[in-house]
């Protein structure tokens, strides 16, 4: 026993197996620090990760990979390195020294304009889903959100962020809609897209089976592609009118009729805060033009003429027009008192008026007001009424007052009460409103002509003033007279 054991071969320890790099498998060129330092570090820095696993730095010293990593990272980089400091208690290996490089390069996150920065951010008209959906994962990890929250954040941000319409409100009228299964839902609307695209200019009109010669279209048909039919049934599309450049309705630029050539699509109009459109375009609701027709010329002594567009004499009201029943005119159905009346609306008539039959004597006041038209015709009403209308398809009353008239003229409606009653609306953003400035019958200068005729004189008596005598008089200096306005006083003085 003592002889096998003398002769026993030692046990020597087994090496470490050496790594050998892989062929072809190099690290990841220097870091650039001239552009976008922040984005740059963060692409290094993965690839560095999926280097030093594929080398298996893992097994080498720790010394080994720092020396690596500076080696790989690059003279700016180096630079960057000999500048930090590490205090007591920090060991210098490799996560200090990464964690050191994403506190230079990206510093301290802020948290607010991160989460600012991911809420606007909408697709963009040439970006597809799964690009929106990959910056979105993107700028979400650096907002900090919870995991419990971090896939339904996601996911709104792409429901209000999605640029296609229909999508979005395919994807609002899902229920329990998760992120899988928004992002397929968008993948399926887009691909359906993309499909319908290429089957409309993929289609063929007037297809035949033998050579030949096919017939001409119908007079006021326009077809976007016309074929021929060539030997051995094979077709050739030519004269397509979606290849051709054209004048866009949605942009007012000409650019080839697709979806993603236009400019306007996916923005918003600065005139209306319409989608897909310019404010110069004819989509926009603001440069829609309607048509005016001229009325005839109308005869103010036609006896079956109303009254329409009346104002106050000596008033600053404009006038329009006395004239004849068109088509163009407004009536609207309002109770008086219980009965229905038939109301002319008058968007330039600045007074209300009623026939007498329609007003109770409780209510009636005389007047002695006089009612002027545009051609300078007056009429007097018999007085003034305050009565109670109901527009009875809102059921809303109203306190109107109205000018009183003996006859059977057309009950009338101005334009203050009608845009009360919301009948009719002025949008002043259309146009620059221009006020009437008249003399009105109480300025002085009117009321008062004998005294203020342009000649200077006295007036008739004495005047005694009283003072107090135990006042003591002060004597104010009078206030400097500008340069420019002495010609002018010096010119009063002596006049």
């Amino acid at each position: 026993m003592a002889d096998h054991d003398a002769h026993a071969v030692p046990v020597v320890p087994a090496l470490p197996t050496p790594v050998v790099p892989l062929p072809g498998v190099s690290p990841p060129p220097p870091l650039k620090l001239s552009e976008n330092i922040a984005d740059n570090w963060r692409m290094w820095k993965q690839m560095w990760t999926n280097y030093s696993v594929v080398a298996e730095l893992g097994n080498r010293s720790a010394d080994f990979q720092i020396a690596l990593f500076l080696h790989a990272i690059g003279a700016e980089g180096l630079k960057i390195f000999n500048g930090m400091e590490f205090v007591n208690g920090e060991v210098k290996d490799l996560p200090t020294i990464l964690r050191k490089f994403d506190t230079f390069t990206i510093g301290e996150v802020n948290e607010t304009y991160e989460r600012y920065v991911f809420n606007i951010r909408i697709q963009d008209p040439t970006e597809t889903i799964d690009s929106y959906v990959t910056i979105l994962r993107t700028l979400a990890k650096s907002c900090n959100f919870c995991d419990c929250l971090h896939d339904t954040l996601i996911r709104d941000r792409i429901v209000t962020g999605v640029r296609d319409q229909p999508t979005r409100k395919r994807l609002l009228q899902e229920r329990n809609l998760t992120l899988p299964k928004c992002i397929d839902i968008c993948r399926g609307a887009e691909a359906t897209s993309s499909q319908l695209k290429v089957m409309n200019n993929d289609t063929v009109h007037g297809v035949g089976v033998h050579n030949k010669q096919s017939k001409p279209a119908r007079r006021g048909k326009v077809t976007s592609y016309q074929s021929t039919t060539s030997r051995g049934g094979a077709r050739q599309k030519y004269g397509s009118r979606e290849s051709q450049p054209q004048i866009c309705k949605f942009c007012a630029k000409s650019h080839v009729m697709k979806k993603a050539e236009c400019p306007a699509w996916g923005r918003t109009c600065k005139a209306c805060h319409g989608q897909n459109h310019f404010s110069n375009s004819s989509q926009c609701p603001r440069n829609k033009v309607h048509t005016v027709i001229t009325s005839r010329s109308l005869d103010v002594t036609n006896t079956d003429d109303w009254i329409g567009c009346v104002t106050i004499k000596d008033e600053p009201n404009v006038v329009n027009y006395v004239g004849s029943n068109t088509p163009t005119d407004v009536f609207a159905e309002i109770i008086v008192n219980g009965k229905p009346v038939r109301f002319h609306v008058d968007s330039g008539a600045s007074v209300n008026t009623l026939p007498m039959k329609y007003v109770r004597e409780s209510e009636f006041t005389p007047c002695n007001k006089t009612l002027q038209m545009w051609n300078n015709s007056e009429f007097k009403p018999a007085g003034t009424c305050r009565t109670l209308i109901c527009n009875p398809k809102t059921n809303k009353k109203y306190s109107v007052e109205f000018y009183v008239s003996t006859d059977s003229m057309m009950p009338l409606l101005g334009s203050r009460v009608a845009q009360h009653m919301k009948l009719i609306t002025v949008n002043e953003q259309e146009f620059k409103r221009v006020h009437a400035v008249t003399h009105s019958t109480t300025d002085p200068l009117v009321m008062f002509k004998d005294v203020f005729n342009e000649e200077l004189g006295t007036l008739p008596g004495k005047v005694h003033l009283e003072v107090d005598p135990t006042v003591t008089p002060v004597v104010s200096p009078a206030r400097r007279i500008p340069v420019s306005m002495k010609p002018k006083l010096q010119q009063e003085l002596n006049r």
